[in-house]
């Protein structure tokens, strides 16, 4: 289950204020949001509007994450030894290390979800490969848009950013 588009952004933005008062109040604070790189689109379009000098410099560092990189920077081997492109896949296997070594498995990425994973943009839905934020985002979570609309390449619901906010500036 996720937070509804609004309720998320209100969550998200409450953060950020709690973070930028404890900065203005001279506390060293570092704010990470996990599960939902829709946040850094959020943080972005913040910026633009209230320190558009940061803007390009955090874009920056947040385009060399690179976004998801379930598939990429990101696998997990469950007890019994299946690899899965991170660690809410578990219900599908890109291989066993009981059949090949971990290492030829990510490295060759013969699994076609693994070998989409390393190039994904041109298989993400169109709203995904057209946003303005997908190098900081990556098309979000794929194992959420395959629990909410069947398609692990389809949208991800837990975009909360509006169509109008995503085009290109």
């Amino acid at each position: 289950m996720y937070l509804p588009p609004e309720q998320a952004r209100q969550t998200v933005q409450h953060v950020f204020e709690r973070a930028k008062a404890a900065h203005a109040a001279g506390k060293k604070l570092e704010v990470l949001t996990a599960g939902n790189h829709a946040d850094a689109g959020f943080l972005l379009m913040q910026l633009e509007q209230t320190d558009p000098k940061r803007y390009e410099e955090v874009r920056k560092q947040l385009a060399e994450a690179g976004g998801n990189r379930s598939g990429c920077d990101i696998a997990c081997i469950d007890p019994q030894g299946n690899v899965h492109y991170d660690q809410f896949s578990w219900h599908y296997s890109c291989g066993s290390i009981r059949e090949q070594s971990f290492s030829k498995i990510w490295r060759e990425a013969k699994d076609e979800r693994l070998a989409i994973l390393r190039h994904r943009t041109e298989h993400l839905p169109p709203r995904c490969r057209s946003c303005r934020f997908l190098e900081v985002c990556n098309g979000n979570l794929r194992t959420r848009a395959e629990a909410a609309t069947g398609s692990w390449l389809g949208d991800d619901p837990s975009c909360y950013l509006t169509d109008a906010e995503i085009k290109t500036r």
